[in-house]
C-alpha cells in the first residue's frame, strides 16, 4: 500500500494536516501524480489509516483535510517469506516448517 504518512506535527487540528518535508512533496508529486481535490490515502505514524482530500499543493507544503482515519494497518506476516504470503496468514508461521522444494 503506498499512503501518504502523517507524522505527529503535520497536524494543524483534528481534520487537517500540513506536509512540509520536501522528500513528501517529491513523493506526492512524482509518484501519485496528485492535485488539489484528489482523495489519497493517509496514515498516522504508528495509528490508522484513512482516506484525505488534497485541498493545496505547492512547492513548500501540501494542505490535506482528514476526516477520520478508522480502518487500521493490516499486520503483516512476521516471516521470511511475506514476498509470498503478501501479508496473508502464512503456513510457514502457522505450521512452523520448513517448505518443500522439488
Amino acid at each position: 500500500m503506498n499512503l501518504i504518512l502523517l507524522e505527529p506535527a503535520d497536524w494543524i487540528d483534528a481534520s487537517h494536516a500540513r506536509v512540509c518535508d520536501p522528500r513528501r512533496l517529491t513523493h506526492l508529486r512524482e509518484v501519485h501524480r496528485a492535485a488539489p481535490g484528489d482523495s489519497l490515502t493517509v496514515g498516522a505514524l504508528d495509528g490508522a489509516i484513512g482516506r484525505g482530500e488534497l485541498l493545496a499543493l505547492s512547492a513548500s507544503e501540501a494542505l490535506f483535510h482528514v476526516p477520520a482515519l478508522d480502518r487500521e494497518p493490516r499486520r503483516r506476516c512476521r516471516c521470511t517469506c511475506c514476498w509470498r504470503c503478501r501479508g496473508r496468514v502464512c503456513w510457514r508461521a502457522a505450521s512452523n516448517t520448513s517448505p518443500r522444494w522439488g
